[in-house]
């Protein structure tokens, strides 16, 4: 019997993690992207996420119903409570997840395994130049 995990996918922001985790679930099938609820302006950024308003986020997060949130350069991401429970099954999944997060996960997703990716600063600040979120020194 196969055991789960998560896999965070971790890095700058404009590293590619999103290319990555898409690269590795297309050629592991049995691996899950988990698609993360971020409160932003629809259609901002290529990540395939759930799209939440800001006031929504929060009364979500206060309720409990994220496994993790977080905000990270004047955004806010969650991730669904399913994954606490994949090291009990035979699912595994992919998340794309900040570097500070990952001090304090293994309380809350036990056996998480980490992805880190990195990259030139010049190959990041081009990549983020093109995502209109702001100026690149604030990534």
């Amino acid at each position: 019997m196969m055991i789960g995990r998560v896999i965070a996918v971790v890095g700058p922001s404009g590293v590619g993690k999103d290319c990555v985790m898409a690269d590795l679930a297309q050629a592991c099938p049995d691996l899950q992207i988990v698609h993360r609820a971020i409160a932003l302006t629809s259609g901002l950024g290529a990540e395939d996420h759930l799209f939440v308003t800001v006031t929504e986020f929060f009364r979500v997060a206060e309720q409990g119903a994220f496994c993790l949130h977080w905000t990270a350069h004047r955004l806010s991401y969650g991730t669904p409570p399913e994954i606490r429970s994949c090291t009990e099954s035979d699912e595994s999944f992919l998340i794309n997840l900040p570097r500070a997060v990952l001090a304090t996960v293994d309380l809350v997703i036990p056996k998480l395994v980490a992805l880190r990716l990195s990259a030139s600063g010049n190959a990041l600040a081009h990549r983020l130049a093109g995502r209109g979120r702001g100026p690149p020194e604030e990534f």
